[in-house]
C-alpha cells in the first residue's frame, strides 16, 4: 500500500533508532521517531499494523489484472478494540478518490459474478428507477469461470413523431413521457439529460422528435399546448424486452376546444360521475371528462367533430347527447331523461322457408352481438349463453335493433323495429315483456365505395378520411340495417332477399343511392361519392441549403405535372406561363382526393433553362 501525505509518501512499517526534535525526516532517510513518538515517513516502504495519521493523508491501491469485489459505504472505525487491521481506520475530514478502471470486465453495463454455484439462472435486470425486466432467455453460470464477458440483450424501444397543427406548421410544446406510476407534473426534465421516463421530449425547430432507447415497460406520451391539465393527444405504449420497437406519435395534433357542463336531473346537478365520450365516427380514444368541485361541472378538452356523450344514472334514468365541438369553447346543461329497460333473447331458424312466428326452445344465439340504432345514436348488447340481451333505452326511442351473422356454410339475420315504453317494447303497436328476435337465413353483401368513378375506393390514406356508416332500407320492412365502410372503402352487411337501397350517412361526401336484390347470386354493389375538391398549393424553390425549407430557398417558375400513382396517366399538366402560378415558385391546383406524384423535367442551364438542376422532393 502507498501513503502520502504533505509532500513526503511512505509504505510499511521500519525500525530506526534517530530520535528528532523537528518534523523532518534525515537526509537520505524514510523514517524516524519524534520525540513524543510518533512516526514521520518518506519514501516507499511495506507497512503492516495500524496507521494513524495526524495530517492529510490519501490511500492508493493499484490493482492490474485483478478482480475487484466490493458494495457498501466507506466509514470511518475508530474502535480501539479490533481484532486486525485490514482495513483504513482513523478520523477524517474528508475522504474522496478516483478510480480508473480497464478492460472488457468493466466496460458500462457489465457485471461480475463471484462464488456462484455452476447451472441455469433466471435474469433479472433492475434499472435506476425502479423497472424490474425478467428475460426470459436465462443466464448460465459454467463449471469453469470465464474471462469472457457473456452477452445479454434487452431491447430498447423509441418513439418519434412531428408535432405540427393541422395546416404543418410546428407546434411550440414537449411531449411527456409518461411512466406507470408518473403524473404530468413529473415531467420537467428533458429525456436526454434522465434518460428514463418520467421526463420531457423536445422537438427540433421543425417540430421532429426522437428518443430512445427506452426502458421496456408500459408508457404513456401525451402533449398538452395549453397547459390546461387536458392533453391534445395522449397514446400508450407497452415496449417489449425481447423486441426492437419502433413507435411514431400521431400527427398532427389535432384542434381542440374546451366543453364544461352539468348533468342535470330533474334540474338538480348530479357531481363526480365517471363520464366518457366517444367521436361518433368511431375515430381516436375515448375521452373521460373530470369533474371541478370548484365550479361543480365537468370538463374536457375535444377535438372539433361530432362527439357522443353516453350515461346510464340508473334503469330508470339516461342521458344521450351528441355534441358538435368547432373553434368555440362551449358550456352548457345536459338532462338526464327517462329510460327503461329491455330484454330479448335470440333465437334461429336455419330453414329460409320458414314461416313459424314462434321460436324452437334451445335454438339460441349465445354470445353474439346484437345493434341497436335510434335516431343520431348507436349502441350494442351481447347475449349470453342461454341467448338473452339486457340495455337500457330512452323511453320513446324508436330503434331498429339488428342480428347480422356471416358464417361459412350459413348466414344469420333479424331486423325488429321497437318503440322504448314503460310497459316494454312495443313492436307493430303490441307490447311484449320480452323482445323476441328470430334470425333467418339471409345473404353477404359486399359493398364498395367509389370517389368520382369505379375502381377509385373511398381509401384511408387519402388526406381527411374519416370512417363513414353504410346504411341499407327496403320498402318491405322499415328497419334500416348499417355497416362499417373500412379503410379500403369496402363494407359487409348480412340482409334477407329482397330490392334494397343502398347509402351512406355522411352528406359531405355527397353519396348517390345505389339499388340491388339480394338473392345470394351477384350480391356486389358500389356507392359513388362526389366530395368537394381540395386546393393543393406547391412551392418550386431552389434548395441551397439542403434542408427542404422554401423559406431560405429560392422561388423558381417551372412546368411539372401531376400523375396519379396508381396509373402512368398524366391527370394534370401546368405550364410555365400557366394561371396557377399565383406567384412566383408558388402553384395552386384543384384537385379530387387520391394520391398523386409531381413529374418534372431535368433542368439544364446549357439547354437554355435559366438553372441547372433536378427535383428533389415531391413524395406522394
Amino acid at each position: 500500500i502507498t501513503v502520502s501525505f504533505g509532500n513526503t509518501s511512505g509504505t510499511g512499517a521500519s525500525a530506526s533508532n534517530a530520535t528528532l526534535t523537528d518534523a523532518f525526516v534525515p537526509l537520505n532517510s524514510s523514517v524516524c521517531v519524534l520525540e513524543d513518538g510518533d512516526y514521520l515517513l518518506q519514501g516507499t516502504m511495506n507497512a503492516t499494523g495500524r496507521y494513524t495519521s495526524d495530517g492529510s493523508s490519501s490511500f492508493i491501491r493499484t490493482l492490474s489484472h485483478s478482480t475487484l469485489v466490493g458494495s457498501g459505504e466507506f466509514t470511518v472505525d475508530t474502535t480501539e478494540e479490533l481484532d486486525s487491521y485490514g482495513t483504513i481506520n482513523g478520523t477524517f475530514s474528508s475522504a474522496s478518490g478516483e478510480g480508473i478502471f480497464s478492460g472488457p470486465m468493466v466496460q458500462p453495463g457489465t457485471f461480475h459474478v463471484v462464488d456462484a454455484v455452476p447451472g441455469s439462472y433466471d435474469l433479472t435486470v433492475v434499472f435506476e428507477d425502479g423497472t424490474r425486466i425478467e428475460l426470459n432467455d436465462g443466464f448460465s453460470i459454467p463449471l469453469v469461470g470465464s474471462s469472457q464477458a457473456s452477452k445479454v440483450e434487452i431491447a430498447g424501444g423509441s418513439i418519434s413523431g412531428l408535432l405540427v397543427d393541422t395546416s404543418g406548421e410546428p407546434v411550440e410544446g414537449t411531449v411527456m413521457l409518461l411512466g406507470n406510476e408518473s403524473t404530468a407534473s413529473d415531467a420537467s426534465l428533458d429525456c436526454e439529460e434522465t434518460g428514463t421516463a418520467p421526463c420531457l421530449i423536445v422537438p427540433d425547430e421543425n417540430g421532429a422528435f426522437e428518443f430512445g432507447p427506452i426502458i421496456p415497460g408500459n408508457y404513456t406520451a401525451q402533449i398538452d399546448i395549453d397547459a390546461d391539465g387536458f392533453p391534445e393527444i395522449s397514446q400508450s405504449y407497452f415496449f417489449d424486452s425481447e423486441l426492437d420497437m419502433a413507435f411514431e406519435f400521431p400527427s398532427p395534433v389535432p384542434d381542440t376546444s374546451d366543453l364544461t357542463f352539468r348533468l342535470l336531473q330533474d334540474g338538480t346537478n348530479v357531481p363526480d360521475l365517471n363520464v366518457t365520450m366517444h367521436l361518433k365516427n368511431g375515430t381516436g380514444e375515448p375521452v373521460t371528462a373530470l369533474f371541478d368541485n370548484g365550479s361543480n361541472s365537468y370538463m374536457a378538452e375535444l377535438a372539433h367533430g361530432v362527439w357522443i356523450l353516453n350515461h346510464t344514472l340508473s334503469e330508470e334514468m339516461q342521458v344521450w347527447e351528441q355534441i358538435e365541438i368547432g373553434d368555440e369553447d362551449i358550456s352548457a346543461d345536459y338532462e338526464f331523461h327517462t329510460s327503461h329497460l329491455v330484454v330479448g333473447t335470440v333465437y334461429y331458424d336455419e330453414d329460409i322457408e320458414s314461416q313459424v312466428a314462434e321460436p324452437s326452445e334451445g335454438k339460441v344465439l349465445d354470445h353474439i352481438t346484437v345493434e341497436f340504432h335510434w335516431g343520431d345514436f348507436s349502441t350494442t348488447a351481447d347475449t349470453n349463453g342461454t341467448g338473452d340481451f339486457s340495455i337500457v333505452l330512452p323511453e320513446d326511442a324508436v330503434v331498429d335493433a339488428t342480428v347480422q351473422l356471416s358464417g361459412a356454410q350459413l348466414n344469420l339475420v333479424n331486423g325488429t323495429r321497437f318503440t322504448v315504453t314503460e310497459d316494454g317494447p312495443m313492436v307493430d303497436s303490441e307490447l311484449f315483456d320480452n323482445l323476441t328476435m328470430i334470425a333467418r337465413p339471409g345473404y353477404t353483401v359486399e359493398g364498395h365505395v367509389n370517389i368520382n368513378r369505379l375502381d377509385h375506393p373511398y381509401h384511408s390514406f387519402y388526406g381527411g378520411w374519416e370512417p363513414v356508416t353504410a346504411t341499407a332500407d327496403n320498402t318491405e320492412t322499415d328497419v334500416r340495417w348499417h355497416g362499417q365502410v373500412g379503410p379500403s372503402g369496402m363494407f359487409q352487411m348480412v340482409l334477407p332477399e329482397g330490392n334494397w337501397t343502398f347509402n351512406l350517412d355522411a352528406e359531405w361526401l355527397s353519396p348517390m343511392p345505389a339499388d340491388l336484390y339480394v338473392d345470394g347470386k351477384n350480391d356486389t354493389i358500389d356507392i359513388m361519392v362526389y366530395p368537394a375538391n381540395s386546393t393543393v398549393t406547391i412551392d418550386f424553390f431552389l434548395d441551397h441549403s439542403g434542408d427542404n425549407n422554401a423559406s431560405n430557398g429560392t422561388a423558381v417558375t417551372y412546368p411539372f405535372r401531376i400523375v396519379s400513382t396508381e396509373s402512368t396517366d398524366v391527370l394534370y399538366e401546368v405550364l410555365a406561363n400557366g394561371s396557377e402560378w399565383v406567384s412566383e415558385g408558388v402553384a395552386e391546383l384543384s384537385l379530387e382526393p387520391g394520391s398523386y406524384r409531381i413529374d418534372v423535367e431535368t433542368s439544364d442551364a446549357e439547354a437554355g433553362d435559366p438553372f441547372g438542376t433536378r427535383i428533389m422532393t415531391g413524395e406522394p
